[in-house]
């Protein structure tokens, strides 16, 4: 199964040492890559890929409105005076926009 990291494979496991200190190699009786001619597999990372995701996340993140200090007071003053009005059916709607954003494009 390959990994997420690009050109990374689970083949690389049987190189990696266990916890007790002894190689892999040691445990199994088998000649370490260097004496059988075979280089070990270097593993790969796509930073492109990655920083094309950051890019777009930055995007993204650019367009999300800041905090206005000054219409946060205004409600907090209508909601301490009683003259902020709430319209159930917008709370709703609103409620499943999110709860449909949150779900994600496959709806579960």
């Amino acid at each position: 199964m390959a990994d997420p990291i690009q050109g990374v494979s689970g083949s690389n496991a049987a190189n990696i040492a266990p916890a007790s200190g002894a190689t892999a190699n040691q445990q199994t009786g088998s000649a370490p890559a260097a004496a059988t001619g075979a280089a070990p597999a270097a593993d790969t990372a796509n930073v492109a890929q990655v920083k094309t995701l950051l890019d777009m996340i930055s995007q993204v993140a650019a367009t999300i409105p800041t905090v206005d200090p000054g219409r946060v007071a205004q409600l907090r003053q209508a909601i301490a005076d009683g003259s902020y009005q709430i319209d159930p059916q917008s709370t709703a709607k609103q409620l499943a926009q999110i709860e449909s954003f949150l779900s994600g494009p496959s709806g579960g």
